[in-house]
C-alpha cells in the first residue's frame, strides 16, 4: 500500500442555527472520518454575525487536522459534511446550521472558481483569527508577512468574544 504524505489543514467552523451541542457531537467525528485526524481544536467562540448582521450570533472555532486528501478533495468532503448535517444555503452569509471553511491547506495558494486559498477573508475576520491564534499563533498564511497573532493584534474594530 502506498503511503501518502499527510498534509496540514486549518478548518474554520461556524453555526448559528440549531442546537450547537448536538451539531458538534456530529461534525467533529465526521471530520475525523472524512478528512483526517484532528490534531488541535480551539475553544468555541460566540461572535456577532459578519457580513449580514441581522441574524443570531455565531458559534465559531478552528481545528487543525492532518489529511491525505488534496485541497479540492478536502473542500468537497467538507461541503458533503455540511449537506449531511442539514445545511441549506438560502442567501450569502445568511444563517446556517454549519459552515466549514478551509483557512489554510498546507501553505498552498489556490485561486479557482471552486476554491481560494488561503481563505480570502480570514485576515479580516476576528472570529477566525481569534481561535486560529489560540492553536497556531505563529502560523503565517501564504501571501502574508505577519503571523496570525500579529494580524489579530492589528485588526481594527475588535469585539469581545465569549466562549461556549
Amino acid at each position: 500500500m502506498e503511503n501518502k504524505k499527510l498534509l496540514t489543514v486549518y478548518i474554520a467552523y461556524g453555526s448559528n442555527m440549531g442546537e450547537w451541542l448536538k451539531i458538534q457531537k456530529k461534525v467533529f467525528p465526521l471530520i475525523e472520518l472524512r478528512i483526517g485526524t484532528v490534531l488541535q481544536k480551539s475553544k468555541t467562540y460566540i461572535s456577532p454575525a459578519w457580513g449580514k448582521t441581522d441574524q443570531p450570533d455565531f458559534k465559531n472555532g478552528v481545528i487543525q487536522a492532518e489529511t491525505a486528501l488534496n485541497s479540492l478533495q478536502c473542500l468537497k468532503a467538507l461541503k458533503k459534511i455540511e449537506l449531511d448535517l442539514g445545511r441549506v444555503t438560502i442567501e450569502k452569509w445568511g444563517p446556517r446550521i454549519i459552515d466549514l471553511d478551509i483557512i489554510d491547506f498546507n501553505g498552498e495558494i489556490v485561486s479557482t472558481e471552486e476554491l481560494t486559498l488561503p481563505h480570502p477573508y480570514a485576515h479580516k475576520r476576528q472570529f477566525v483569527l481569534e481561535p486560529l491564534a489560540e492553536i497556531a499563533p505563529n502560523l503565517v498564511l501564504p501571501n502574508f508577512s505577519k503571523s496570525i497573532s500579529e494580524i489579530l493584534s492589528s485588526l481594527a474594530d475588535k469585539v469581545v468574544l465569549t466562549f461556549h
